[in-house]
């Protein structure tokens, strides 16, 4: 998603906010978009930045930012698409009348309606553009600054990353909650177990939907790029951090009852780079240098004593020697959520001396998992007592009240695929839910591969 900011500024969209919404509506449903421009680099970049506005979601569809003419046949396909032209396709064909098309010329859309999308996110999104677009018309660079260009390209970045964001806020609102409408996989897998209706509650999660837009909802959930959603959130797949990232979102607009517009959903200053002034060296003073001559180094001789040799601790010693016994998994690292989380979670709980003990115990528990899958290695056919030893520190901290990191339980996870325990697995699964730890994406991912993995092996493991 982040990789595709710079598609978001474009001639289309100030003063088109409606058309902005319209498109989305149209690409969010699966129409047959037809795009036409008589500039190819504008026609390309709109292209682009309709795919990365619906970010969870990928177009699944039949994809042509530029179609060449000779390939007009493509515009009369039964399924939907996402075409560019050059508008002088139109001198030529006539395109088929189920399809819309978007002039980028002339900002006009054929059949414009925005009144399927859901109005509270709607509302935020388009008040925000609204804004954007002030922002974008009045604030005018001063033409004899020096730095201009560079003062004109930050404000660019600073719209495109503005107007992402305000996307992002819109598909946060439209499915927040959907987690809790997953199915996972708890039983030997029968025919029609990866159906999309086998992994989530359609018919649930609709009711959760404010009724006056079943209608954008049943459409959205028909979308080859939303069962695709459904598939990449219940199995392990490359979109995975992505996901994450997605319920990250979620969760920071879930403490509020109505999603409010000023919301920050991402930390733009940390994703730039941290170092953005150039340090200049100058050149050796030449006041001791007569007659214009200058230096000259036939080699270079350093001092063996200014030099810092950094010893190795045991520690480091041991780790390298050891560093091919742990399985090089990146389920056994916080994402950047949890490390925040983790952070912000310390500072709450270091002002009470109870909460701050039991922060400190949690910290030990994360200690623990991170070197399990090595005393597991290290200890060849004592892996089942171990991993249940590991599920009953997990069932005793929940009793305890004491928050674990989801980590701990991504690593079980995968342990228990490795060491076909399926049934640790599933028990693990229903304790995060009593302890109210809600898997994200790439924890959820593993649990359904791995649990699928061993049962196609063993159907009868959970019978």
């Amino acid at each position: 998603m982040m990789s595709s900011a710079q598609n978001f500024q474009g001639p289309w969209i100030p003063g088109l906010t409606e058309n902005c919404l319209q498109i989305l509506l149209l690409a969010l449903t699966e129409q047959k978009i037809l795009i036409h421009s008589l500039r190819p680099a504008t026609l390309t970049a709109v292209a682009e930045a309709v795919v990365s506005l619906l970010f969870p979601f990928k177009w699944q569809c039949p994809y042509i930012p530029l179609c060449p003419l000779g390939l007009a046949e493509v515009l009369h396909a039964p399924v939907p698409y996402l075409i560019g032209v050059d508008s002088r396709f139109f001198d030529l064909y006539e395109p088929p009348s189920d399809v819309t098309c978007i002039d980028l010329d002339t900002n006009t859309i054929s059949n414009l309606t925005t009144k399927l999308l859901p109005k509270r996110a709607t509302r935020i999104l388009r008040q925000t553009l609204k804004q954007l677009e002030e922002l974008d018309f009045y604030h005018i660079e001063s033409t004899n600054s020096l730095d201009r260009d560079f003062k004109k390209k930050k404000r660019e970045q600073h719209l495109e990353q503005r107007i992402q964001e305000a996307f992002l806020l819109f598909m946060t609102t439209i499915l927040r909650g959907y987690r809790d409408f997953l199915v996972p996989i708890s039983k030997a897998p029968t025919v029609g177990a990866t159906d999309p209706n086998a992994l989530f509650q359609m018919n649930a999660f609709l009711r959760s939907r404010d009724k006056s837009y079943h209608k954008f909802f049943q459409l959205l959930m028909k979308t080859q790029m939303y069962i695709r959603f459904i598939e990449e959130c219940s199995f392990v797949s490359d979109g995975d951090h992505g996901l994450t990232f997605f319920d990250d979102c979620i969760e920071k607009i879930s403490k509020y009852d109505d999603t409010p517009q000023d919301v920050r959903l991402v930390d733009w200053e940390s994703n730039q780079n941290s170092s953005e002034r150039t340090k200049i060296i100058l050149p050796p003073d030449n006041i001791e240098i007569v007659n214009g001559d200058g230096y000259t180094y036939e080699s270079f001789i350093l001092d063996p004593t200014l030099l810092k040799f950094s010893k190795k601790s045991y520690l480091q010693k041991f780790i390298q020697q050891n560093i091919s016994t742990a399985p090089g998994s990146p389920i056994a690292r916080r994402t950047k959520h949890e490390i925040k989380m983790a952070h912000k979670l310390a500072r709450k709980c270091q002002t009470h001396p109870e909460t701050w003990s039991k922060y400190l115990l949690a910290t030990c528990y994360s200690v623990y998992f991170l070197v399990l899958p090595s005393m597991l290695l290290k200890n060849p056919g004592k892996e089942t007592r171990i991993l249940r030893n590991a599920y009953d520190i997990l069932v005793k901290a929940s009793k305890l009240k004491i928050t674990c990191d989801e980590f701990c339980y991504r690593i079980m996870m995968q342990l228990c695929g490795i060491h076909n325990l399926p049934v640790l697995a599933v028990r693990l699964h229903y304790l995060m839910k009593r302890s109210g730890v809600q898997p994200n994406a790439l924890t959820y991912g593993f649990y359904n591969r791995h649990i699928r993995m061993v049962l196609n092996h063993s159907p009868s493991e959970l019978i």
